[in-house]
């Protein structure tokens, strides 16, 4: 048998119909694919890519892959650029990594079914769910790239917890254009998020019912995670490099206190570390524990007199308003939660314009010292 298949991948390599290499079998034309079929049995582990060619000639190109559905085992499976609205064939496939590619006309998946190991979604945009209902029983890896729709919701709802990969089991979303994406895992088939690199992805939303570890970084516009019920941070996971993320407050019950310890190498290892500055953010977090109104920003009536001003919030300028003018020139400082002045100004006239424009997105502090007499109150800059 092993002579057979040899004798025949050489002559479908000879005759264009399949590229032998790597030990992947290259897929294009439909009578290449129903001879290799004919060659599969129970045992068959193979590596197939199959692929649409715009260059096949009208009526060679794949249109069937039921001589596949015997095979229950395969190291990969890859499903290249087809136009087909549904893929029905696999139907007996449990274990190895299959992937739809560039299958833009895709909605659904009747076939597979049986899939409990790795699943690869790339650049499918039509899926009406992902990962498709009722491809897989349940799974050990799932990665979804490349795909670009407003909303992405990834409903694990209803797959079973894999028997050999518990502990282990990821769901990975990279470099996707959506604005929002919800991770629905009510029975926590998965134990870890990944996504990194979702350029346009604001909002994150993950339910799940109890301990995960997550890997959330270089989403450059991402503003808000909600829904984690708990999130353990593990060596080099976090939630880190995000720069317009600012509601980690808001998930400080979510956060375990391992994100507040020193890594193994006994260096500092700030998992929440590169998110935005300000109100809401890990600076915020570790000097007053999420806490606006707390005693170290608690301000007086008696101390607020001594000036006022408005907007509050601003996101340029505000007009400031002295109550009186003393011999010498009043002092205001700006300062940031974590106590760094970030502006000075001397004030000379009962009224002053200030430019803050510049300052970052967040809560800061105005102290004026006017004369003996000190005053603080609180200012919201906002992009």
């Amino acid at each position: 048998m092993k002579l057979q298949i040899k004798l025949l991948l050489l002559a479908l390599t000879i005759a264009g119909w399949c590229n032998v290499a790597m030990a992947q079998i290259i897929i294009t034309t439909q009578r290449a694919a129903d001879s290799i079929a004919l060659l599969v049995d129970t045992t068959s582990e193979p590596a197939y890519s199959f692929r649409y060619d715009k260059t096949v000639p009208t009526g060679e190109e794949i249109t069937d892959l039921s001589g596949f559905n015997i095979l229950k085992k395969c190291n990969f499976i890859e499903l290249d650029g087809f136009e087909w609205i549904d893929m029905p064939w696999f139907v007996n496939l449990k274990n190895g990594l299959f992937v739809f590619k560039n299958m833009t006309w895709l909605e659904k998946v009747s076939g597979l079914g049986r899939l409990e190991d790795y699943i690869e979604i790339d650049s499918c945009n039509r899926l009406k769910s992902y990962p498709p209902k009722g491809a897989m029983k349940s799974l050990s890896h799932l990665e979804i790239k490349n795909i670009s729709v407003p909303y992405l919701e990834v409903d694990l709802t209803g797959l079973e917890h894999h028997k050999t990969a518990l502990g282990s089991i990821d769901i990975v979303l990279n470099n996707n254009s959506c604005e929002r994406i919800e991770i629905i895992d009510p029975q926590m088939v998965a134990s870890g998020y990944k996504l990194k690199k979702n350029l346009n992805l604001k909002s994150l939303y993950v339910e799940s019912s109890d301990f995960n570890v997550v890997d959330i970084r270089e989403n450059p516009n991402l503003e808000e995670i909600t829904g984690f019920k708990r999130a353990v941070s593990t060596y080099n996971n976090g939630i880190r490099y995000n720069p317009k993320l600012a509601n980690l407050c808001a998930m400080r019950k979510s956060l375990d206190s391992s994100y507040q310890k020193l890594s193994a190498s006994d260096k500092q290892y700030y998992p929440l570390s590169g998110n935005a500055l300000g109100a809401n953010s890990y600076q915020e977090m570790m000097a007053y524990d999420c806490t606006l109104g707390n005693e170290e920003l608690t301000v007086e009536a008696s101390e607020i007199r001594l000036f006022a001003f408005y907007a509050n919030p601003s996101n340029g300028v505000i007009k400031l308003r002295l109550n009186e003018i003393g011999s010498a020139p009043a002092v205001l400082r700006i300062v940031n939660l974590m106590g760094e002045i970030v502006s000075v100004h001397e004030l000379t006239q009962l009224e002053t314009e200030l430019d803050i424009s510049r300052l970052r997105a967040g809560h800061y502090l105005i102290n004026v010292r006017n004369g003996e007499k000190n005053a603080t109150s609180r200012l919201v800059k906002v992009d």
